[in-house]
């Protein structure tokens, strides 16, 4: 798991396999400014009972489609985190999703202040 705009900033090269894990490097993060930490990658393994919720598989039809360049950033284009939120808003606006999360005890409440409220609104 990581925040939505250190995941802006991941490039291809950041990205391996370890043992039996993709692995990605970030290159900042929110409690190492001055990049003085050691990078610890993050694992990410696959999902084989449930494929339609496998990261590994999903990143692997996002490179069949979008083509893979070493030295790119994993999510091309600009001001890709602001372009997320007003996804995330939209879907988490929806009265289906107000009414399917109502039903599972939950609101997309917690979501909300996860994120920076100011680019929500």
């Amino acid at each position: 798991m990581c925040r939505a705009k250190n995941a802006e900033s991941i490039r291809n090269g950041h990205i391996s396999w370890y043992e039996d894990s993709l692995t990605i490097t970030f290159a900042h993060m929110k409690n190492d400014q001055d990049g003085s930490r050691p990078r610890d990658p993050r694992h990410v393994y696959s999902n084989p009972i449930m494929p339609e919720v496998c990261p590994v598989l999903g990143l692997a039809i996002y490179f069949a489609v979008l083509g893979f360049s070493p030295d790119g950033k994993l999510f091309a284009g600009e001001n890709q985190y602001s372009r997320f939120l007003k996804v995330l808003k939209g879907i988490l606006n929806r009265d289906v999703m107000n009414v399917t999360l109502a039903e599972v005890s939950m609101s997309a409440t917690p979501v909300f202040s996860l994120s920076n409220e100011s680019q929500l609104q």
